[in-house]
């Protein structure tokens, strides 16, 4: 299937990021972050991510190497590790803004399956839990 930017489905996506040139001219030192379809690691995807900053986060056309466009919501949901169906449907500013305040999910999952797996072994009565404040042995000591 040939590449093309006049197709529905790219057609107004990619911009030209003239202001980078601007920028990097002037020494301003704002950039942004450009990633393309070999990246393994993003920068930080805020809520302002539908604004097209200076500073934000860009994926590279493929073919065109100086244009460039804004992660999809299905892209930025993937990322956080929250499930696309749930942005379904959303227009691309409510997609950016309320994924960008959220956080990535899946430190959390295990954060809170170590919590689960923890205080399974305390209910069990197989494990103690001491409080790194205080030792109990009837005398508040620091930790």
């Amino acid at each position: 299937m040939a590449y093309s930017l006049q197709s529905p489905v790219n057609k107004g996506k990619y911009i030209v990021l003239e202001s980078r040139q601007r920028d990097k001219a002037s020494g301003k030192g704002f950039a942004p972050t450009v990633v393309d379809a070999s990246a393994t690691r993003l920068p930080v995807l805020n809520k302002s991510l539908h604004k097209r900053q200076s500073t934000g986060c860009y994926v590279q056309h493929p073919v065109h190497e100086n244009l460039y466009r804004i992660p999809t919501v299905r892209e930025h949901s993937l990322a956080k590790g929250i499930d696309p169906a749930l942005m379904e449907g959303v227009t691309q500013t409510f997609g950016h803004e309320s994924m960008g305040q959220a956080v990535s999910v899946p430190p959390f999952v295990s954060l809170f399956a170590a919590i689960g797996r923890a205080l399974k072994r305390f209910a069990s009565g197989t494990e103690q839990i001491v409080h790194p404040v205080f030792a109990w042995d009837g005398e508040a000591v620091a930790a």
